[in-house]
């Protein structure tokens, strides 16, 4: 016969006949469920926070189509702006989630440049490099986010309306065809403004690594003496900065 304190059922906290046994595993299992279900769940871009404001910073590059196009007995002669860098900030707001709007502008220092095509002697003419252009551009575009799930990728399409502003350096030589559209050293259009970009949230002070491409069709800046020139031309921008929200108004 074994003595009363051996055949005394031994508990623990964790023994359903315990005082507190239900209870305490039921605590221990929802603190080591708590942490893995906060790895779990996918951070939210605070840029889609009804009435947020955010502030951006780009940088890349940009190409131009024909400006104008002469056709000679050697083959046709394009006159363009030479692809070059470009940089870019923008200020924006989201009144809700699913749009914002943005102010932005962009520079982008380039030049004059000639290509021939066709003919005997296609390539580079031996003017080929004209007088430095830099290029401003300001608009106010329409954000839209796409309903398309990549993950933490977030895409949105761009739209709006905006001017473009070419600057030539007078103290080179203009192309000929040119010099009536820049006596003044100027020359402004109005530009349609179409695009897609996105942003992947880096779970740092909420910033957002931020891609986007854009596309500035504006009319042509160079009409030329034969009215050759390009209908309109395309002003194509592939930049990559970051996005800073900058407080949230909390409506």
């Amino acid at each position: 016969m074994q003595p009363a304190a051996l055949r005394k059922e031994a508990r623990t906290p964790l023994t359903s006949h315990g005082r507190y046994g239900p209870h305490a595993a039921l605590l221990i299992l929802g603190l080591a469920a708590g942490p893995v279900g906060a790895q779990v769940e996918a951070p939210t871009s605070p840029t889609w926070r009804p009435h947020q404001v955010t502030v951006s910073a780009l940088g890349g590059g940009a190409a131009y189509s024909s400006f104008l196009t002469v056709e000679l007995a050697t083959g046709d002669e394009r006159l363009t702006a030479r692809t070059a860098m470009a940089v870019a900030g923008a200020l924006g707001y989201w009144p809700r989630r699913g749009w914002g709007v943005r102010l932005h502008g962009g520079w982008a220092p380039t030049r004059f440049e000639r290509e021939r095509r066709g003919g005997n002697e296609p390539g580079t003419p031996p003017d080929a490099r004209g007088a430095n252009l830099s290029v401003w551009m300001a608009d106010l575009d329409l954000l839209i986010r796409l309903p398309i799930g990549l993950g933490r990728v977030e895409p949105y399409g761009v739209v709006g309306g905006g001017v473009v502003r070419y600057v030539a350096d007078e103290s080179a030589a203009l192309p000929s065809e040119a010099r009536g559209d820049f006596a003044a050293g100027t020359s402004t259009r109005g530009a349609l403004v179409l695009g897609a970009g996105a942003l992947i949230p880096m779970q740092r002070r909420d910033l957002l690594l931020t891609f986007e491409v854009t596309d500035h069709v504006v009319r042509s800046p160079v009409r030329g003496p034969t009215g050759q020139a390009a209908s309109v031309t395309s002003n194509v921008r592939l930049l990559v900065g970051l996005t800073l929200p900058l407080f949230w108004a909390g409506f």
